[in-house]
């Protein structure tokens, strides 16, 4: 269960990072 667990923090930090890195992006166009 705390493999599960860990795998499901992580997607959630890579879903805000790609984010992050989405408004950056968008932040450096504009």
């Amino acid at each position: 269960m705390r493999v599960i667990e860990f795998k499901v923090k992580a997607t959630q930090q890579q879903q805000i990072a790609i984010l992050e890195a989405i408004r950056i992006g968008q932040f450096i166009r504009n």
